[in-house]
């Protein structure tokens, strides 16, 4: 009750202002017991001079006063104080702040994911500007590892539930060998160059069949499947003048089989490993199943007779 009893003491002090701030003075300076005890005891007729004097007093010994309990690593002022601070700060402000805070931080959702991911992509693609506004609604579970480069801009909406597992061929005759005049069962045939192997580079699968009814079993029907220089191999001059050498490599440049299903689907069981390096008039030089297994008159003008159909 010391501040309060100030104005009761002085009542003869007509200074109201001057003795608020003596008030606040005393309360600021927190001052012990003795030095209350000395400032009431004043007299009530002392001037307001005089009281003030005494309170500068009391406060230069204030001054002088160390503080109880230091600050042991006092920080630095702040040299930017904040000018608007926060009302309500942080009761629990986290222990390891973000060293570059968001220039323009996001939004936060107003419906977050209750079942967040527990393993997060590391490294996020960036999202989709045109999104599928009619989105698939049951995706493949398992998608394929090895997906079409150029998948079709027009799929067929309603495609046939068994397809054909051997599609339909068609065969062009286009060149024969052999015989006498190169005729083959009753025909001469020689498409030549440019349109053998117009046929043949535009054809869905780059297989060229060649016929031997004189020949064994096994060399009857013979499937020529191109692998490489699709469009410009000349397949003409080739079936013709048979050599092997770079660029016509068996099992590398071409695989030859012994049926149609196995040279659409490459199958092991029905391909020839080996051509030995002899050339020919006609196809297919000294080629066989297995290296060293040699047949005579199988092979080109050997065979007596000879035709060749270009797949289209």
């Amino acid at each position: 009750h010391v501040v309060d009893t100030i104005p009761t003491i002085i009542p003869t002090l007509n200074h109201g202002d001057e003795i608020e701030q003596i008030r606040a003075d005393i309360d600021q300076m927190k001052l012990d017991l003795l030095d209350i005890k000395l400032l009431l005891a004043m007299k009530a007729n002392e001037t307001m001079d005089e009281l003030k004097e005494y309170l500068d007093m009391l406060h230069s010994r204030v001054q002088l006063r160390p503080t109880s309990s230091p600050t042991l690593s006092p920080t630095d002022p702040t040299s930017e104080p904040t000018v608007d601070p926060t009302d309500d700060p942080t009761q629990d402000p986290t222990s390891d702040p973000t060293e570059e805070p968001t220039i323009e931080p996001t939004v936060p959702t107003a419906d977050p994911t209750q079942d967040p991911t527990k393993d997060p992509t590391q490294e996020p693609t960036a999202p989709t500007i045109d999104p599928t506004a009619d989105p698939t609604m049951e995706p493949t579970l398992a998608p394929s590892d090895d997906p079409t480069e150029c998948p079709t801009e027009d799929p067929s909406f309603d495609p046939t539930e068994s397809p054909t597992p051997a599609p339909t061929t068609t065969w062009v005759e286009a060149l024969t060998l052999g015989g006498s005049n190169n005729v083959y069962n009753g025909k001469s045939i020689d498409m030549y160059s440019m349109a053998f192997n117009s046929i043949f580079r535009n054809s869905a699968y780059h297989i060229i069949k060649r016929e031997c009814d004189t020949c064994s079993e096994d060399f009857q029907y013979l499937y020529y499947r191109r692998m490489t220089d699709l469009q410009s191999f000349d397949a003409y001059s080739y079936m013709r003048s048979w050599s092997i050498g770079d660029g016509n490599q068996v099992l590398k440049d071409f695989m030859i089989f012994t049926s149609m299903q196995g040279a659409l689907t490459k199958n092991a069981d029905d391909l020839w490993y080996s051509c030995d390096a002899t050339n020919s008039t006609g196809a297919f030089g000294h080629c066989h199943r297995w290296p060293g297994e040699v047949e005579p008159c199988q092979y080109g003008l050997d065979a007596k007779d000879e035709g060749f159909d270009a797949m289209n």
